[in-house]
């Protein structure tokens, strides 16, 4: 063989050993696990309620003369009523796993520290108490809430490599909530009695609630570090009693205080937000 051809078996062999050595350094850079992170969002989104079930208990004070105190005990359901959130959560996203069967996936886990403000008014008509002393004794009932939900979250993120800078995620968190109700009204409809709110030396109230939301979403990456998301949320408040002031008008009976108690409460609810990585 002359020096021509031994110069080109050697120029093949390296460059069949670049593309050797090429080809396992991709392989080892693609599979590596991206780097843990701390991030934080703020979001804002709206939804409404489902229905709710509602009972309404107190003692109007009659005299002996018109047949003594009324006990009344009133059920009902609420509407569906319109809510709106607002917050912000700030998470920790660890390193990325990858599907050792199809590497284009990788899943990166995260856990989240989340509080947002939920607002909404919850309403219900025909609140019926069953009484021999009346034909029928209906309420309307109206409730301002003022709710601050606290959670703790763990979140998947999903990604693969068609799917470039879009990242579907699934999370599920559990925590508190503090539930305020200001101004709430409860207006007798039959026997209609108009302006006459039988709450209304005290219509504040306020509760403590166990809290639960699945949610699921997808992300998509604005810039380095920036992205935007929008997701849905099913949040589950469980049930709860609350005693409003009694009923103090010169024109109306007195009552005793009155309670109330709720059924779980519970939200469907999109949201749109923006997360930096720090």
């Amino acid at each position: 063989m002359d020096k021509l051809s031994k110069d080109a078996v050697k120029c093949a062999k390296c460059i069949l050993l670049l593309l050797i050595s090429t080809n396992v350094y991709a392989e080892v850079t693609t599979s590596k696990p991206l780097p843990a992170d701390i991030y934080i969002g703020g979001f804002a989104g709206g939804g409404s309620s489902t229905y709710v079930d509602l009972a309404q208990h107190g003692t109007a004070l009659y005299s002996p003369g018109k047949g003594g105190p009324l006990s009344v005990n009133a059920y009902g359901k609420s509407d569906a009523n319109a809510s709106w959130i607002a917050g912000a959560h700030i998470g920790y996203k660890w390193a990325a796993f990858t599907d050792q069967n199809n590497r284009r996936w990788n899943f990166v886990p995260a856990a989240e520290l989340e509080a947002y403000y939920l607002g909404n008014t919850l309403t219900g008509n025909n609140l019926n108490n069953e009484t021999d002393r009346l034909a029928q004794h209906d309420f309307r009932v109206s409730f301002p809430m003022h709710t601050g939900v606290f959670l703790a979250n763990a979140v998947l993120n999903v990604n693969h490599a068609t799917l470039q800078k879009f990242h579907p995620y699934v999370g599920v968190g559990v925590g508190t909530a503090i539930i305020s109700i200001s101004g709430a009204n409860s207006t007798q409809t039959t026997p209609a009695e108009p302006g006459i709110n039988h709450y209304n030396s005290d219509p504040n109230a306020s509760a403590w609630a166990f809290a639960a939301q699945p949610k699921i979403g997808v992300s998509f990456e604005l810039a380095n570090k920036t992205s935007l998301f929008v997701e849905y949320r099913f949040l589950y408040l469980s049930p709860n009693h609350y005693t409003f002031g009694s009923t103090q008008y010169s024109t109306h009976v007195g009552t005793t205080d009155w309670n109330v108690t709720m059924g779980p409460l519970c939200y469907n609810m999109g949201t749109i937000g923006i997360q930096f990585d720090p």
